[in-house]
């Protein structure tokens, strides 16, 4: 299913941010098109059930992995399948023979809503499902189109792990790995170093910042710290309203 696929990695709190706007999103029928390719496989880097998983035969299984397939469907719907590692799984029917994977839900896509065909098959026998139990995949397909949700990176194996895969007989194919983890959120610098000088949102009042430490940058490029205190001072335009200062009362029961 998988075969020349690209490869897909996403981080632990691109996770468990996925789960959460997941949930938030109403309608993923859309969705479908941000699908990054016809195939994938893509590892998720977590092993909470509560956040991204199923409770099957009453114990939690976290999710491991997705992968999808529209190339193999002949109606040219989207096949996505959500996997567990074997030793997370409930314990398997006895003859039955898997690897360090095994597939939990198997689900078929199309454009309507009404084209969802979701089924439970790591169980005593296939059931229907919700198609929510996918929406998590689609909800990362769009996260990874905007760039305010996810940072994109490629990784090619490395030295170790070619020397690792050659020791335990497996080839190594040189793949590249799309790395996917939340974007850091950047900071606006002030232009003249001065405490008083807008870095960010505008203000339309004065309000009085109470001194603190910081880091200060100095040296060649600004390369080194060096720990400084910053007197209290005011922020704001000089013309503008003063903001009383809140007083925060902590109360220990």
């Amino acid at each position: 299913m998988v075969e020349g696929a690209p490869l897909y990695w996403a981080s632990d709190r691109q996770v468990r941010q996925t789960a959460r706007m997941s949930d938030e999103l109403d309608d993923h029928s859309g969705m479908l098109e941000y699908a990054p390719g016809p195939r994938g496989f893509l590892w998720l880097d977590h092993s909470d059930p509560e956040t991204l998983g199923v409770a099957l035969d009453d114990q939690p299984v976290p999710f491991r992995v997705f992968s999808w397939d529209r190339l193999s469907d002949p109606w040219g719907k989207l096949t996505i399948i959500a996997w567990c590692l074997t030793k997370e799984a409930p314990p398997l029917r006895p003859g039955r023979h898997v690897g360090p994977l095994i597939p939990i839900i198997h689900g078929r896509f199309g454009q309507e809503a009404d084209d969802h065909h979701v089924k439970v098959i790591l169980s005593r026998k296939a059931m229907d499902a919700a198609p929510t139990l996918l929406y998590p995949v689609l909800a990362m397909w769009y996260r990874m189109t905007l760039p305010r949700f996810a940072t994109m990176s490629t990784s090619r194996p490395t030295t170790a792990q070619a020397k690792k895969a050659t020791r335990t007989g497996r080839p190594l194919r040189e793949l590249d790995v799309t790395l996917i983890e939340v974007t850091a959120r950047s900071r606006k610098q002030s232009s003249t170093g001065h405490p008083s000088a807008a870095t960010g949102r505008a203000l339309d009042y004065r309000q009085e910042v109470s001194g603190f430490w910081r880091m200060q940058h100095y040296g060649p490029e600004n390369s080194l710290r060096k720990k400084i205190w910053v007197d209290s001072y005011e922020r704001g335009p000089t013309d503008a309203p003063k903001r009383p200062k809140k007083t925060a009362v902590k109360v220990f029961k």
